[in-house]
């Protein structure tokens, strides 16, 4: 069982350089996640179970960019607030999948694809909430609250999605 890439520092070398934002985009920079997930199950007298979990996530570093000029430690700050929502999401993802058994096989499979969309939604909605409330960083007061969260959350096993609100 493992989590991978819970504790990566993101740099400006996992960032494509663009010389414009992209149309319709307001944002000096835009992080991309690649999350990816892998479970093993076994039958226990008719109840399927996983057994064995494995994520890992990443930077995709084809469809992340900065605008030159903008590379700054504030902002570089942000879209790690980005990556590190995305790797509480997978980090209550792993554990929500940990404890899941069902009976049969097909009720386990949309139990699976419920957790994992639920999880996606909760990522988005934070990443929603985040960028509103900092401004996309501008707003330093609540960059470093909401950095001090993120940071608190990380460090705590129950930490959740939910609590970042």
């Amino acid at each position: 069982m493992s989590l991978n890439g819970f504790d990566i520092r993101i740099s400006w070398f996992q960032f494509r350089e663009v010389s414009q934002r992209p149309v319709g985009v307001n944002e000096d920079a835009e992080i991309s996640i690649e999350p990816y997930l892998s479970f093993r199950t076994r039958n226990n007298n008719g109840i399927i179970e996983i057994i064995d979990v494995n994520t890992t996530i990443s930077v995709s570093r084809s469809r992340s960019w900065v605008r030159t000029g903008c590379k700054t430690d504030w902002l570089l700050n942000h879209e790690q607030g980005h990556f590190d929502i995305a790797v509480l999401g997978m980090r209550e993802m792993y554990n929500s999948l940990l404890s899941l058994r069902r009976s049969p096989t097909s009720e386990f499979n949309r139990e699976t694809i419920r957790i994992q969309t639920e999880i996606q939604r909760k990522i988005d909605e934070a990443d929603h909430l985040y960028d509103t409330q900092t401004n996309h960083g501008l707003n330093s007061a609540e960059q470093i609250r909401w950095s001090s969260r993120i940071r608190t959350l990380k460090g705590s096993s129950a930490g959740v999605l939910n609590d970042l609100r």
